[in-house]
């Protein structure tokens, strides 16, 4: 069960992007990071219609501080 209060996650490791998909289902913001350029690029492709999605390709140890 998600808490209704919490409205954002952060993910890393976008991948192909179904855990991506799934939390868009639940969550007013999601934002996710990639390493790899080629996977971020694919879920820049599948997700172009989603305005509370933001896809950061980086490292996440350096994106998150």
């Amino acid at each position: 069960m998600i808490d209704s209060n919490i409205k954002s996650i952060v993910e890393t490791g976008t991948y192909l992007g179904d855990t991506t998909n799934n939390a868009l289902k639940y969550f007013d913001n999601v934002y996710t990071i990639e390493l790899s350029p080629y996977y971020a690029q694919m879920a820049r492709d599948r997700f172009k219609n989603n305005l509370n999605l933001s896809i950061i390709e980086g490292d996440s140890s350096k994106v998150l501080y």
